[in-house]
């Protein structure tokens, strides 16, 4: 009878006695999980995992130390592991190229440790991990953590990316999770991957620096009009986009556009940016909202919602360049829930004195409805920057056909205030008070399920 085992030696546990134990029924193990603190220890075990392996069909060996000097390597082939069909590495290295069974259903490869445990050189280049991934055509599931060597690092200061290849193919994917430290380096294997339209895909990155602020275009293909957003097909059929600034981190995520043309086919996208060493986000919001914008200039974008209520940090001045939101041609539906985004988003969109251009053209053209959400709109962001904005596009031919303003405070709107808005806008409404929604909550749950 097959078995599945689980190994989880602790302080003090005599680790050749369980080897000792195992060695002799290596053939009759179908699933083996190995957790340990200690790196001998997974080295212990490395060595009998250089046995055949007949029918095993799952492995899962952790090392569960954040900062070792020194890791193990393991070398799998699928000649000792024929019947291989899910894997999972943490913190072990390994030695590329690998050659996995073609079965292979699931692969989970997490190397988040210190460099000087794991160099770059002895990582595999994104080239050569694509290549085994061609060799996985089944995989439904992938997850993959720090595994390939940075771009930015062997490209050096003239960036001179490896070329792009043909395409993966992995028909049968369901999720997809990539974690790197830069963008590029997700950019670029994403760039490469081909997989069904319903795959969940998660992007989380950690961010060290904001000057300036890229996400993808760095490792895309160019144009003569700069980096080829078409090739990530993913982020080109996002027809509702939300814009998450939180404390410390960025979250974009497809959200659903009630007026889709293809209701109930969302992209499962959600790209989570980790900003560390005390990088002032809010002084970057345009920068952030433009990059936002760029990454998905060739979607049908129809809806975006953008949220940023930090309430700790009163003095923020948020600014918003003119330009920053231009590549929303198409954008229909525009939320903002924000006590210090509203401002400056409103005075963009009424093409307010201090952001006015020699053109003076309309920002959002295609706008209709627009929800403001904030604590107190006596406050944030004041009852004559929304009229000012209607009143500027109403003269420009792009009247809005909805106007929502929601407030905690729940003031109500002066006589007055009704009478002119009547006069704007096609529709206009005030709703009860609601909780305000919590930027932190979309921003903290990583792995929160999607719509």
């Amino acid at each position: 009878m097959p078995l599945a085992l689980a190994a989880m030696p602790l302080d003090g546990l005599p680790v050749p006695r369980i080897i000792t134990a195992l060695t002799p029924h290596t053939s009759r193990i179908a699933a083996l999980y190995i957790n340990t603190e200690r790196p001998r220890s997974a080295e212990a075990f490395i060595v009998l995992l250089t046995q055949p392996w007949p029918i095993l069909t799952s492995l899962t060996l952790i090392l569960n130390y954040d900062e070792p000097k020194w890791v193990p390597m393991l070398s799998p082939t699928h000649e000792q592991f024929p019947r291989l069909r899910k894997l999972k590495i943490r913190h072990v290295r390994l030695l590329w190229p690998l050659s996995f069974s073609h079965e292979l259903v699931s692969l989970n490869l997490d190397f988040h440790y210190e460099r000087a445990a794991h160099p770059d050189e002895e990582r595999p280049t994104l080239p050569i991990l694509l290549e085994t991934l061609r060799a996985c055509p089944r995989l439904e599931m992938l997850m993959l953590s720090s595994v390939a060597a940075p771009l930015k690092e062997l490209a050096g200061p003239t960036h001179a990316y490896p070329e792009h290849e043909c395409p993966v193919h992995l028909p049968e994917l369901c999720d997809l999770d990539v974690w790197n430290d830069d963008a590029v380096d997700s950019a670029y294997l994403l760039a490469h991957l081909r997989f069904p339209a319903s795959t969940i895909v998660h992007v989380k990155v950690n961010l060290p620096q904001l000057a300036p602020f890229e996400l993808f275009a760095p490792a895309l293909p160019r144009t003569p009009r700069g980096a080829d957003y078409a090739a990530l097909p993913i982020l080109g059929t996002t027809q509702g986009l939300s814009l998450t600034v939180g404390p410390t981190g960025i979250v974009l995520r497809a959200i659903p556009y009630k007026g889709g043309a293809t209701k109930g086919r969302i992209p499962r996208l959600k790209v989570h940016v980790f900003a560390i060493e005390g990088l002032d986000l809010y002084a970057s919001f345009s920068e952030i909202v433009e990059e936002a914008a760029q990454a998905f200039a060739g979607a049908p974008v129809r809806a975006l919602r953008i949220v940023s209520n930090i309430d700790y940090k009163q003095d923020v001045a948020y600014e918003l360049q003119r330009g920053a939101l231009d590549p929303f041609r198409c954008l229909e539906e525009l939320t903002v829930e924000s006590n210090h985004a509203a401002r400056p988003i409103l005075d963009v969109l009424g093409a307010a004195p201090e952001v006015q251009s020699e053109d003076d053209t309309l920002v959002l053209p295609s706008l209709r409805t627009l929800r403001i959400i904030v604590e107190d709109i006596q406050e944030h962001p004041t009852w004559e920057a929304v009229f000012a904005m209607l009143e500027y596009r109403a003269s420009r031919g792009g009247r809005l056909h909805e106007l929502v303003m929601q407030e905690e405070a729940g003031r109500g709107v002066r006589p007055e205030y009704g009478d002119m808005l009547e006069e704007l806008v096609d529709k206009w409404s005030y709703p009860e008070p609601e909780p305000p929604t919590s930027s932190s909550t979309e921003y903290e749950s990583v792995d929160d399920t999607f719509v």
